[in-house]
């Protein structure tokens, strides 16, 4: 059985309904004497909460279809003020009319139109939704307890960490902190430690900062690293059934000097005037199962992180170097677009096809551009492997 919160937000969500008093929408929707109270007591928890606004004639609006209110994600900038984007244009919010919001929060703006022609401009009516990212920063000391100055200028306050919180932290120590108490207009935000990263001038620790600044996720799930355990490390002949053998092509990688897996190669071969590309890329889908942890684990991430000092893949070290990285000398599994080149470069016809490759060569960009421009032969010193 449907709630009254429910059943209000299903008739203002109807794209016929035009907004009304609470009295009207009571009668509207049918609602019998001794539901009533509860009816109006179940409205005003919803613009407590910001569900529903009531407009200055007491109408009754979904804050996303008032054409005077704005609902979305507020970014501060480091001069104190934000920028809450709508559907057609971002609204500026000046500090003073923050209210207590604070970075990346869900926001209900008023917009007041102030601007004169410049910029539209609003003020924060009601926090929706807090971030709930953690903070991190710097640890600082101070006579009546501590704080910690977020690395993130955009936060733009003092956190104070009680006693009892600090876990163990000192002077100038690197830390992550969550918020359990939010800013008001008398007192700033209150939070707890959650991890003790290390002194800010330890070797690698703006690196680690960055890591947890933008909470990266740098470890596996225990159920991702077990799939990831069972997975074989060399390409067996049942996987090979049913794909395109194209071992004998001449295969290379061209990646950075520092990288440590490839996911993609290339072939090159002639036939008459033209060329045919061939373009390798790692099938991953053939060992990630939709689903799986190894899936879910992979989704968090997105992509893999490539950092000054160390790379965060989006896959264990099993795939990501392993039976998912395409090795020279190493049969891998991928998925190959065959595309047939005339002599103006113009596409004559494509394949799309599952194969085996084996790559022959790991190039590097520097050497490759060396040899464009006339240098020193990637292959020097060695047999000619391709005319």
């Amino acid at each position: 059985m449907m709630t009254f919160e429910e059943k209000i937000r299903a008739f203002l969500n109807d794209e016929n309904y035009e907004p009304m008093t609470k009295e009207d929408l009571s009668f509207a929707m049918g609602i019998s004497t001794e539901d009533l109270r509860p009816f109006f007591e179940t409205l005003v928890k919803m613009e407590r909460r910001g569900s529903i606004i009531l407009s200055k004639k007491n109408k009754i609006y979904l804050p996303e279809a008032h054409p005077d209110y704005t609902m979305g994600k507020l970014m501060r900038t480091a001069r104190g003020g934000a920028f809450v984007s709508g559907e057609d244009q971002d609204i500026y919010i000046s500090p003073e009319n923050m209210k207590n919001a604070m970075h990346k929060d869900v926001v209900l703006v008023r917009n007041t139109n102030t601007a004169h022609g410049r910029r539209p401009e609003g003020v924060v009516s009601r926090v929706m939704e807090r971030s709930g990212e953690t903070i991190v920063g710097t640890y600082h000391k101070k006579e009546n307890g501590a704080y910690v100055e977020a690395d993130d200028v955009r936060a733009f306050y003092r956190i104070e960490i009680p006693k009892e919180k600090s876990l163990g932290a000192k002077e100038d120590d690197k830390v992550v902190v969550r918020l359990y108490r939010f800013p008001t207009k008398k007192h700033g935000p209150i939070g707890e430690i959650l991890a003790v990263l290390g002194n800010k001038n330890e070797i690698g620790m703006d690196i680690l900062s960055i890591i947890y600044q933008h909470e990266i996720p740098v470890e596996f799930s225990d159920e991702a690293l077990a799939e990831a355990k069972e997975i074989p490390l060399t390409v067996s002949e049942s996987d090979k059934k049913g794909r395109t053998d194209l071992c004998n092509l001449f295969t290379v990688t061209i990646d950075g000097a520092d990288a440590k897996d490839f996911d993609d190669a290339i072939s090159i071969e002639r036939d008459g005037d033209n060329t045919v590309l061939y373009v390798h890329i790692a099938d991953v889908a053939h060992y990630v199962r939709e689903n799986s942890a190894l899936d879910r684990d992979a989704r968090l991430r997105g992509n893999s992180v490539y950092l000054v000092d160390r790379v965060i893949p989006m896959l264990p070290f099993e795939l990501s170097n392993g039976i998912c990285s395409l090795l020279p000398g190493e049969e891998r599994l991928t998925k190959t677009a065959k595309i047939v080149l005339n002599a103006r470069a113009e596409t004559v016809s494509y394949q799309l096809m599952e194969s085996v490759i084996l790559s022959d060569k790991r190039l590097v960009y520097d050497d490759v551009s060396n040899f464009l421009e006339g240098k020193e032969h990637p292959f020097a010193g060695e047999e000619k492997l391709c005319e």
